[in-house]
């Protein structure tokens, strides 16, 4: 769980581009702390192995559906669909 809430938090640093002015890596952002975004990037460098291996994981999980109510072939018990 540690693991996947570093990716989450990590995925804005992933995506955006370094901005202009930001000779030393440290984006200048407004929100977050630009020192910070630079560490997650880090460490996700550093879990790459495992951060690939739980993406594999949950696109597999995401094939194993249907998801929703209204799919289920089973009757209730009630008989009603």
């Amino acid at each position: 769980m540690r693991l996947l809430n570093l990716f989450l938090l990590a995925i804005p640093a992933l995506a955006a581009p370094r901005p202009k002015g930001c000779s030393n890596g440290t984006p200048k952002t407004v929100v977050l702390e630009g020192a910070r975004l630079v560490k997650t990037k880090q460490n996700i460098n550093q879990y790459g192995e495992a951060l690939n291996n739980l993406v594999v994981q949950a696109d597999a999980w995401l094939t194993q559906g249907p998801w929703t109510v209204t799919s289920k072939n089973a009757s209730v018990p009630n008989g009603t669909k």
